[in-house]
């Protein structure tokens, strides 16, 4: 994880930035979409994703002893290889659209909305998507912000908790991050 996350945006790019994470996620890594990194991955017990809080930034991931070269280097790819594909901003757009017009019609999901803007004073960070944000949506501006937050790993700090000995991570976390 990494100190900044969400507070480094600006109130013109905060909706664009708070989904960037969500675009990759769509998208994928490496030049591999989700679909193609699940075969790729078959057999294997190794993921990673990004993340972003209001205040931080990081990248989670789980695996097997045995798997940990190939989880680190999707950790790899998610900093130095995110996908910026048309489709999968158009696909995570008309699932935002399903999603908001789900919401529109939940009256729990209503008044909690309104709940959280007279307590906010509706700050741009606490607001919701709205459904006329959607046509203000700019793919590149998300891939630039996750670049910005994600270009330097020297910002990072590293957690590896598992059943492995630091003689076999070491040289791996070497090989994956030392070079970011």
């Amino acid at each position: 994880y990494a100190r900044g996350g969400l507070s480094l945006a600006s109130q013109p790019e905060y909706v664009n930035a708070s989904l960037a994470t969500s675009l990759v996620s769509v998208a994928g890594v490496g030049g591999f979409t989700p679909v193609d990194l699940g075969k790729l991955l078959a057999g294997r017990l190794a993921s990673a994703s990004a993340y972003m809080s209001s205040y931080s930034q990081g990248v989670s991931g789980s695996t097997t002893p045995k798997d940990l070269e190939t989880a680190l280097q999707l950790v790899y790819l998610h900093f130095t290889a995110p996908n910026a594909s048309p489709e999968a901003f158009d696909l995570m757009k008309r699932r935002l659209e399903a999603n908001l017009a789900n919401q529109a019609q939940s009256p729990g999901a209503v008044y909690g909305d309104r709940v959280r803007r007279i307590n906010t004073s509706d700050h741009y960070s606490a607001r919701t998507l709205r459904s006329e944000d959607l046509s203000k949506l700019d793919a590149g501006k998300m891939i630039a912000f996750y670049r910005d937050v994600f270009g330097n790993a020297a910002n990072f700090t590293f957690f590896f908790v598992g059943t492995f000995t630091v003689e076999a991570i070491t040289p791996l976390v070497e090989q994956y991050l030392g070079s970011l």
